[in-house]
């Protein structure tokens, strides 16, 4: 008999974004009827995750060496507790992760397998689910490099799906006043009656600049080039490049300049690493929901002096602005009077999953569907083809720079 939830498996599911976001996501909210976590797939012993004696020096020495951000402690305890009883557990090689023959046994139809390790094993990992069976969520970036990528393409290319589904785990699009401004899009643009009729967009400002330092492991991970395909452009510029693409936008290649920028922390001034921080803009293609000469300006960074993450599009007849830490869409008239407000409810990997169930179930394709996902990483790369030789910063000499870095111990 089928199970009535969805199975969902995490591979790398002991990480960073997994333990502080998505099991939240699962088992704190309304998901946990729809859901079974089936496998956790990771580098640990398994003595060490599946004794009750070791669990909890496990999980300490996890929250304090390989994560960010705080663990939710009622998450914690249901997490252990399944742990313990009855989620399946799996170690993994670190270097060369292999999914064995009894990690698919108990995977059916509508079950998803959630890829979250490092970016470079992102391949492997697709190719050797591809082989045999199950849906697939992938963090972004799906891949790390245009080899990696051209191999993806090929492999999709020559690979029958069927009914299987595969979506990148782009997340910025799925909190819920993105998702709310992309669904609504072209009524903002036309529709009268419900107060929008904002005409065409001509400007489109996409901000994520974060005050986090590189004193993390896993911040300088981010823009180590081997592990994540570049530096924060591919980390966290992916976010606004999807965001261009589910909106519609077509980049006028031609028109792109982008500067890349590299903070003066001595942690992360080895060639190793790529940019801290990343000014793009081009043309976006005009046609019927964008003008002529409409031109999308990209802004990401860390190290920054503000933490400012904020959409702002500009149209004939107002802007929209969608604050994304506070998850608001705020529209305004040419007068600049407030016409609409609206508050996003739920984690964005609520959505994700949640996103990729109904599309298993109802046969359609996710948001951040895998084109797309291949899209964005192409535009990526063609920005970086394109950037200016990237500049070191003195300290203070730009805002990518300008917040006070710690002393290096």
């Amino acid at each position: 008999m089928a199970r009535r939830k969805v199975g969902l498996v995490i591979i790398g599911g002991l990480g960073d974004v997994c333990l502080t976001r998505k099991y939240s996501a699962i088992y704190g909210t309304d998901l946990s009827s729809k859901f079974d976590i089936l496998s956790i797939i990771d580098i640990y012993d398994e003595i060490r995750v599946k004794n009750e004696n070791e669990i909890d020096d496990l999980f300490k020495y996890i929250k304090k060496k390989k994560i960010k951000g705080r663990f939710d402690n009622d998450i914690e305890i249901i997490l252990k507790n399944n742990l313990l009883n009855s989620i399946n557990y799996i170690k993994m090689d670190k270097d060369n992760p292999k999914l064995p023959d009894k990690f698919f046994e108990n995977i059916e139809e509508n079950d998803i397998i959630d890829i979250s390790t490092p970016n470079k094993f992102h391949l492997g990992l697709t190719k050797q689910v591809l082989e045999r069976h199950g849906n697939l969520v992938i963090e972004k970036p799906i891949v790390s490099s245009l080899d990696d990528l051209i191999e993806l393409e090929s492999l999709l290319k020559n690979t029958s799906l069927n009914r299987r589904k595969i979506m990148d785990a782009e997340h910025y699009s799925h909190y819920g006043n993105v998702k709310k401004y992309l669904q609504d899009f072209k009524l903002i643009s036309a529709d009268v009656v419900k107060g929008y009729g904002l005409g065409k967009v001509k400007k489109i400002e996409l901000t994520i600049e974060e005050k986090e330092d590189f004193v993390s492991e896993r911040n300088r991970e981010i823009i180590e080039v081997e592990k994540s395909g570049g530096g924060i452009l591919m980390d966290t510029g992916t976010h606004a490049i999807a965001f261009l693409r589910n909106m519609g936008a077509k980049i006028d290649y031609s028109s792109i300049e982008a500067q890349p920028y590299k903070s003066h922390d001595e942690r992360i001034q080895d060639k190793k690493y790529g940019e801290t921080g990343m000014e793009v803009s081009f043309d976006i293609k005009s046609g019927e929901f964008f003008s002529d000469g409409c031109r999308a300006e990209i802004k990401v960074g860390k190290c920054c002096d503000i933490q400012n993450k904020k959409f702002v599009i500009d149209y004939d007849n107002g802007k929209v602005e969608i604050d994304i830490p506070n998850r608001t869409i705020r529209s305004f008239n040419k007068k600049s009077a407030l016409i609409f407000e609206y508050y996003g409810y739920g984690d964005a990997f609520y959505h994700v999953f949640d996103d990729m169930r109904k599309s298993i179930i109802h046969n359609e394709e996710p948001l951040t569907s895998i084109d797309k996902a291949i899209w964005n990483v192409r535009d990526i790369f063609l920005i970086y083809s394109k950037a200016k030789k990237l500049k070191k910063l003195k300290y203070g000499e730009h805002r990518f720079s300008s917040f006070p870095i710690p002393k290096i111990e």
